[in-house]
Formats: C-alpha cells, structure tokens, sequence
C-alpha cells in the first residue's frame, strides 16, 4: 500500500518520538539516482521514518533508502522507486503493508514498514515534504512546501519562499527568506533569522516563535495559541486574537491588533504606534 501522510497506529507505535530509535528487525537498502539536467524539484512523502536531505554545488542528486520492517514478509512488500513528474523528481514508497503497530506486554507483536532516507540534491532545486509522524531535516536548498502531521521538520538555509503546514507536529526554521504558514493546529512553529516577511494563516492552540525577522509578521487569527516575536524590521498586524497570547518586543515598526477576545496582549521596544483594542 502507497505511505501516506498520517501512518496509523495501533497501541504503543505512536509512543515513539520522531528522534527514537524505532524497532528494525529486517531491513535491505537501496539507492537511487536521479537525473538533473530535467529535473529542479524533490517530493517526499514519508510516515515513521527519517529524512534528512542536504543541498549542494554538484550536478549529482543520488538518495540512499534503508528499508525497515517487522518481517522478511512485510519486508519483501517493500519498495523504492522514483518517477518524474514534469521537472519534479517523486520518490514513490511502498510501505508493504496499511498501517505500523508495535504491541509490548504479554501479547507482544510488533507489524511495520517504514523508510529512513538521506541523499543530496543540487542547491538550486527546491523540496516538496509530508512529513506523518517521523522526522526530516533539510539544509541548503532553494524553496521548501511542507506538511507535517505529528512529526517534525528542521530546515536551515532555504534560500527562497518556504511554505508551511502544521497539524499537531514542530517545525522550525533557520536562515530562510520569506515564510508563509497556511495553519498551525496545536503544534509549534519557531523561526529565526528570516530575510524577508513572515505570513501566519491561522493559530489553533499551537505557537509560533519568531527571532530576528528583517521584514513584518501578518497573522490572521490566534485561538487559543501563542505567538511570541523578538526583533521584527517592520510591522506586526494580527488579525484577530481569542483567549491566546502575545508577546513582542524589538519591533521597528508598529503592532496592530483589529480584533481581540479574552487573550493577552504585551509589546517591549515598539518604534512605531501599537494599537490594541480594549
């Protein structure tokens, strides 16, 4: 069966933490290369494994793919395979089976499948990422679109636009240019030394931490969230704030709030007007 976003779980299988050393008894690699002279674009897709993906100056994108299963069974299933999809390299995984669970106790079983995958990519090309509840860490590319289910992403040196999607998992950012995040459910977002402006769809009862933004932050809406700024080269505008929190300080600019509920408002060091209603 195709990995999808969200690998289901049965009992203590979700118990691991994305960083965990989860459970290998079979295992067999692959590599793959990939041809760069059409291509300028990486999609993953990955469930309970890892990612980790560098950019760098050499026409040569080549992955190596360690299966992990439960079984020799479920282990054969497995597969690795890559297609093109216009100028998108997309790695095609096969899981082997619909769905990992790990079972301690008296009844002990265990029935899983996933991939840890690393590689390079030249630094022009740009990644596509759903990540379910495994980890990935990326560095030196030119764009990234990400999804994240409860798992996280690291991402460092992204040289153009980063688009982001949280559900109840972490990502966090580094030397990037302009973020967008479309929603942040309950998980966390943090970034840091952003070259441009950052955009926030909307924040459920996640957070968001922001430091050392040359441009502004727009938020449309905060639930019952967080959202903490330090060191912002623009305005701060928030659309509307529930029973959530704000914090801003170093703020070359002005902080702007239209609406507000029951949350919390503080401002430190704001050059310009804050204006938050009553």
């Amino acid at each position: 069966m195709k990995n999808s976003l969200f690998i289901g779980t049965l009992v203590a299988f979700a118990s691991f933490s994305a960083h965990a050393d989860l459970p290998c008894k079979e295992s067999r690699s692959v590599d793959l290369a990939l041809n760069a002279e059409t291509l300028n674009m990486l999609e993953v897709a990955i469930g309970a494994g890892t990612l980790d993906i560098a950019g760098n100056d050499h026409d040569s994108p080549s992955l190596e793919i360690r299966m992990c299963a439960s079984s020799q069974d479920r282990l054969d299933r497995m597969a690795a395979t890559s297609s093109q999809r216009g100028n998108t390299a997309v790695l095609d995984l096969e899981t082997g089976g619909r769905s990992n669970s790990f079972r301690a106790g008296l009844f002990r079983s265990a029935n899983y499948g996933y991939f840890n995958i690393s590689g390079s990519i030249p630094a022009s090309w740009g990644m596509m990422l759903e990540v379910g509840s495994g980890s990935a860490d990326i560095e030196h590319i030119n764009s990234l679109r990400a999804t994240v289910g409860s798992g996280t992403i690291n991402a460092e040196h992204i040289a153009g636009h980063a688009l982001v999607h949280i559900g109840s998992g972490e990502v966090s950012l580094e030397h990037a240019h302009n973020i967008e995040i479309s929603t942040i459910g309950s998980g966390d977002f943090s970034a840091e030394h952003i070259a441009g402006a950052v955009t926030v769809g909307s924040i459920g009862s996640g957070s968001v931490e922001l430091d050392k933004i040359t441009g502004g932050v727009t938020v449309s809406t905060i639930g019952s969230g967080n959202l903490d700024i330090d060191d912002a080269g623009d305005d701060i505008r928030i659309g509307n704030l529930g029973s959530g929190r704000v914090v801003v300080r170093n703020i070359d600019g002005d902080v702007i709030l239209q609406a507000k509920g029951s949350g919390s408002v503080r401002t430190h060091d704001v050059s310009g007007k804050v204006s938050i209603p009553d």
